[in-house]
């Protein structure tokens, strides 16, 4: 299906043209990974330590971290965007830029090491010192190492004069070569989005355009795991209820758009599965595997819903009529 402008779109159901997302001071949703993140970065903080927020992209790492970082605490942050070539010259330079901008990095390393030891140990004795490194899983396992050095530094009998976070895609300390730090440090895995979750986004955000029955169906797909896959999946319901003329997105346009919802499509005519996939001429296991949401053959996907669609009078089925 080919899918028209996505703020056209939104604009002719009363959607906002930018779908709330966690963000977004104003659309915060406590999640379930946000709590965890909070509970981590919180503990991490107190403790000075090294850990690691490891997440598919579009899970809300970025806005939880920040989120739960103490508002009195000194944020260090590297601002390079090719993180592959991240090292820790890079690193110093954002810690002096951040703490101590008024201070020049020094000529050699041994300078600038000496440096950082009094600037971090300096910022410590009034607040918290925080060094937030985004995409760490591309960051090279020799800065990691270093990373692991510069935590460990002290400063006038205070040691470990920081906590270091690492926000990523996957898990930085998760390599041979890292069998050390990840003793040293602590990780953790976001689970995405649970459906009940997605189902209260769905609900603030687009609750007037669908029907009870497309939220919980759409909610149940795996595209409604994190907030990027969600938002793509609501502008392409709304597109499929455009396309098919309904003001109001149905089980249909959920099915028409993720694959999801048809299972429920299927309970609502009353037809046994076993009686579909013979009308269907397909086997009762290709056709539960589409109705569990397993878009494998994307023709089959199409014909299950067209004969649903069918089944349904056309897709404009009384139960899912605007009231």
């Amino acid at each position: 299906m080919k899918t028209p402008s996505r703020l056209l779109t939104r604009r002719a159901f009363g959607v906002a043209a930018y779908p709330a997302n966690p963000q977004d001071h104003d659309a915060r949703h406590e999640t379930a990974d946000a709590t965890r993140i909070s509970d981590l970065i919180d503990e991490a903080v107190k403790t000075n330590a090294m850990v690691a927020i490891c997440g598919a992209r579009g899970t809300g790492k970025t806005w939880a971290v920040h989120a739960a970082i103490p508002a009195n605490a000194h944020v260090v942050t590297v601002e390079r965007l090719d993180k592959e070539k991240v090292h820790m010259g890079d690193i110093a330079t954002a810690i002096i830029e951040d703490l101590a901008p008024d201070e020049s990095m020094g000529r050699s390393a041994e300078v600038r090491d000496r440096k950082l030891r009094r600037i971090i140990g300096t910022a410590a004795k009034t607040a918290k010192v925080v060094l937030v490194i985004e995409e760490a899983h591309k960051v090279h396992h020799s800065t990691l190492r270093a990373l692991k050095r510069l935590r460990e530094l002290t400063w006038m009998g205070q040691s470990q004069l920081l906590s270091i976070i690492l926000v990523g895609q996957s898990n930085p300390f998760d390599k041979p070569s890292m069998e050390e730090v990840a003793k040293r440090s602590d990780a953790l895995l976001l689970e995405g989005l649970t459906a009940d979750e997605a189902t209260t986004y769905i609900e603030r955000h687009a609750g007037h355009v669908f029907h009870p029955d497309a939220i919980h169906a759409l909610a149940e797909t795996p595209k409604a795991r994190n907030w990027l896959d969600l938002q793509e999946a609501v502008d392409h319901c709304l597109a499929a209820a455009m396309a098919g003329g309904r003001d109001t997105v149905t089980l249909v346009d959920v099915a028409t758009a993720t694959g999801g919802g048809l299972r429920a499509m299927l309970d609502s005519t009353g037809i046994s599965q076993a009686a579909a996939a013979a009308e269907l001429k397909i086997s009762t296991t290709d056709l539960s595997r589409h109705l569990n949401g397993e878009r494998d053959n994307p023709e089959t996907q199409r014909r299950i819903t067209e004969f649903l669609m069918e089944k349904m009078g056309g897709g404009n089925h009384p139960a899912r009529k605007v009231a």
